[in-house]
């Protein structure tokens, strides 16, 4: 009996979560969009590659088959795709569809008009055992270099297999015979980011002092959710709706969404108080590490090994 009230209760929670995510794509529309409307459906439609944008070009042909319907038709099937994706995301990690709903960043995505779904639903892929499909995953990962960056170096390094660069080597080769060697505009559109990026109110990165957390790293070479999380504060700009694919992985209770929420509300009446964002993803940090250790050192005290010469498995960490 117990069991089945568990059982019981775990349905209504993800059926709660996924109707939840699944109206908050439905009605942004209503209110939102810019994001989608006038960068990505915009500089796809006129061409004007990195006016709004500043993903790498094959990003284009993506946003394509979204910009050539009607525009509102295409803003709520884009929302519908990342809202599946990021329930494909959840399910995949065994996480809490229901907490998930109440992270902000599901909300900003839909908002907006953003790709953290798709992100998310890249970073699964990237998973996969099947190499194609993981370096399919990898290909657009490589699209928000910002959210896919490490996970891509943590996937290549562990799984050592040339297979998944195959996918991404095609894209990028095809995009070079469409658009030329579209590098150079590219990293010219960046620098506004780079040099703006630090100082907006959405901003959770430690940039440059995050860079010191790159020596972490090697230490937890096994563990894709402090890779992400050091990412998150070593980048010019990372956004707080970024964090959605590591939260994804993370599983934060709904108390800690709602936290999050009344910080974001208060930055709205209080603008300074946005500067300490990063205060988040650094407590994810510590707290994952922490955990990390206790786990190392909960296996091997009682065997008297010393658990700082010892790492913990990929398997462990997910």
């Amino acid at each position: 009996m117990k069991m089945l009230r568990k059982f019981d209760t775990a349905n209504y929670r993800n059926f709660a979560g996924i109707a939840l995510i699944l109206t908050l794509a439905l009605i942004a529309p209503v209110y939102g969009g810019y994001d989608y409307r006038v960068a990505y459906r915009g500089d796809t439609l006129a061409g004007t590659y990195g006016l709004h944008t500043i993903s790498p070009y094959p990003l284009y042909w993506f946003i394509y088959p979204f910009a050539i319907l009607p525009e509102n038709v295409g803003y709520v099937l884009w929302n519908l795709a990342n809202a599946l994706c990021f329930i494909f995301a959840i399910r995949y990690w065994k996480g809490d569809l229901l907490a998930f709903s109440f992270f902000i960043g599901v909300f900003w995505t839909f908002y907006g008009g953003q790709i953290e779904g798709f992100v998310c639903g890249a970073l699964v892929l990237a998973m996969l055992p099947n190499p194609w499909l993981a370096g399919l995953g990898l290909t657009f990962l490589t699209l928000k270099p910002q959210i896919g960056l490490l996970p891509i170096l943590f996937v290549l390094l562990h799984r050592r297999d040339w297979k998944l660069l195959a996918v991404p080597a095609l894209v990028y080769l095809a995009s070079f015979l469409t658009w030329g060697w579209w590098i150079p505009r590219w990293l010219e559109a960046l620098r506004p980011i780079q040099n703006v990026g630090p100082f907006l109110a959405s901003n959770v990165s430690l940039y440059p002092y995050g860079l010191v957390l790159l020596i972490l790293l090697w230490r937890y070479r096994s563990s894709l959710k402090i890779w992400m999380l050091v990412q998150s504060l070593m980048m010019p700009y990372s956004p707080i709706y970024s964090l959605a694919p590591v939260f994804t992985i993370l599983n934060p209770r709904i108390v800690v969404h709602i936290l999050i929420w009344i910080f974001y509300l208060m930055t709205e009446r209080f603008l300074a108080l946005s500067y300490f964002g990063f205060i988040f993803p650094l407590a994810f940090l510590i707290l994952e590490i922490w955990r990390t250790e206790r786990l190392a050192r909960a296996k091997l005290e009682p065997a008297g090994i010393d658990a700082s010469m010892v790492e913990t498995t990929l398997d462990e960490q997910q």
